[in-house]
């Protein structure tokens, strides 16, 4: 680890983390610092795969530096399932600030932690309820319990009332120069509720159907829209 070759670094960092003996922490802590940028990215990713959790805040503070956020999400991805156990020790400020970052990666990992990570979020009252709805459908999650059926149910309830009540916005819209600009937002935003709705459905009722709607309204033919209309029609 000491060598001024950088490729002999990398390979000390290899070894280190094929040997998975927590007595060789200490180099990948200090390697995790290097001024090289491809030993630095070793040194994280060997981290995260080791789960060496007092090296998580150094980590969490990567996603701050766009310069440095793809490497520190490519590290957080090795860490796997256990990592969502581990960030409930970082401080409140901290898992604040990377919110949607951890919400992302709770949806590409397969366990219960962050599972509960996402469920938590789900019923915090913040406003970021459609990406965690995204996670939990990506990670295809299975509701276990009456409560949290009842918790998708109520969130069903508030993406379609509020995709009504856009609806209504977007004819609402008084004629002037940015008028077709703010309705191109307003159906963006019902586009949004919809997607959330039906994944919603998907969760709930675990119909492959739902799914096909969803890739169906990914795109702009108006034949493929009326098949998606057609089908949801169907499976209601």
């Amino acid at each position: 680890i000491y060598s001024n070759d950088p490729a002999e670094r990398e390979l000390a960092i290899d070894i280190t983390t094929d040997l998975r003996n927590v007595r060789f922490t200490d180099a990948i802590e200090q390697l995790i610092h290097d001024p090289v940028a491809s030993v630095k990215r070793q040194a994280i990713i060997a981290a995260c795969k080791l789960r060496i959790k007092n090296l998580l805040p150094y980590i969490t503070k990567l996603l701050q530096t766009p310069s440095e956020k793809y490497l520190a999400l490519q590290g957080m991805q090795q860490y796997g399932d256990e990592l969502f156990l581990h960030l409930r020790d970082l401080p409140e400020t901290d898992r604040a600030e990377n919110r949607n970052a951890f919400i992302k990666l709770a949806g590409k990992c397969r366990g219960h932690h962050s599972t509960h990570y996402l469920l938590a979020k789900l019923s915090d009252g913040s406003g970021d309820k459609d990406e965690v709805i995204h996670a939990l459908w990506s990670k295809d999650y299975e509701p276990a319990s009456s409560r949290e059926v009842e918790e998708l149910n109520g969130q069903l309830t508030h993406f379609l009332e509020t995709a009504n009540r856009k609806v209504r916005d977007f004819y609402e819209v008084p004629t002037y120069p940015d008028q077709k600009l703010l309705q191109e937002s307003i159906d963006s935003e019902i586009r949004n509720d919809l997607n959330s709705s039906l994944r919603i459905c998907s969760l709930l009722y675990n119909k492959t159907e739902f799914n096909r709607i969803l890739e169906l309204l990914e795109h702009s033919d108006q034949n493929r829209l009326m098949n998606a209309i057609e089908m949801l029609e169907l499976v209601l």
